[in-house]
């Protein structure tokens, strides 16, 4: 499968669909990409910081799509969609 370029890449491969944007959903992920930054900061563990700073990355990304009104589909790969 070619790299896509853009969010229609995506879509045409089926990693990402289009919904309607949707902003309380976006402030959901966002506060928990905080609450995650926030557990991370109170830890020692590296590793257990790097897992809840990867998941808070990961929820920023999920709040961008859903103020654009594209979301990742349930389907294996799906924190590779997010990344590209």
């Amino acid at each position: 499968m070619a790299r896509p370029r853009s969010v229609d890449d995506l879509v045409t491969q089926g990693r990402l669909e289009r919904v309607p944007a949707d902003a309380a959903r976006a402030a959901m992920h966002l506060a928990a990409a905080r609450s995650n930054l926030a557990a991370a900061r109170q830890l020692h563990d590296p590793a257990i910081r790097y897992k809840l700073a990867y998941d808070a990355g990961f929820e920023a990304v999920l709040a961008h799509l859903a103020a654009r009104g594209v979301r990742l589909r349930a389907k294996p790969g799906h924190h590779e969609a997010a990344a590209l």
